[in-house]
């Protein structure tokens, strides 16, 4: 709610119930599925500790990104209730694995499917809804998931830095049963930097 009345007062023709009316009609989740795509519930915990390190490492770029001090402020409470999220997950997660076994290849397969998924419609959907629509006037774009995901990722290219790329491998590879701050935590977090940007680089060409 703080970060709602940031926004709308940084921007008065920004209206928050507008764009998220449209992302909730345009884009739905499945509420009655009845059993985990994950397999279990120690696969559906670390997805949802994947959903917390992105989270939590969104808005600590953007607390780090802006000057603006009331944001910092709003970005660094927001994204250390995000951490704590996470921690809470994987505390379940390890009382869960004592119960349903998963190797560190299975987590690591849960990992990457879920990392995978934040391609899909909800981010580049959500992108769409407060950029085109949240004004005053309606926009007569259409939505075209490549465009808007591409445009999503082009602002991430500004926020993100390595420290927080850093971050996010180590406390995926914690969640995967994976020792961080070794040699291998080291090679995937480059590997990561450099994926990330080649794909901004693709975007601007």
């Amino acid at each position: 709610m703080a970060l709602r009345a940031w926004a709308e007062l940084a921007d008065p023709d920004f209206n928050f119930d507008k764009a998220f009316r449209i992302f909730t009609v345009g884009y739905q989740l499945p509420m009655h599925v009845q059993v985990s795509s994950r397999g279990s519930q120690a696969g559906e915990l670390i997805a949802r500790c994947m959903v917390e390190i992105g989270t939590s490492s969104y808005y600590t770029a953007i607390k780090d990104y802006t000057d603006e001090p009331v944001l910092r402020e709003l970005c660094g409470r927001i994204a250390a209730d995000e951490f704590q999220h996470y921690k809470m997950f994987y505390t379940y997660l390890k009382h869960s694995l004592e119960k349903h076994c998963l190797g560190r290849l299975q987590r690591c397969k849960v990992l990457i499917s879920r990392i995978a998924e934040s391609g899909d419609d909800e981010l580049a959907y959500a992108f769409y809804a407060a950029h085109e629509h949240a004004g005053q006037n309606d926009s007569n774009h259409r939505y075209d998931r490549k465009h808007y995901a591409n445009r999503y990722l082009h602002c991430l290219g500004k926020l993100y830095r390595k420290e927080h790329i850093d971050r996010m491998v180590v406390m995926a590879f914690k969640t995967a049963g994976l020792k961080p701050h070794t040699l291998l935590n080291e090679i995937a977090s480059h590997l990561a930097w450099w994926i990330m940007q080649l794909q901004i680089i693709r975007i601007r060409t």
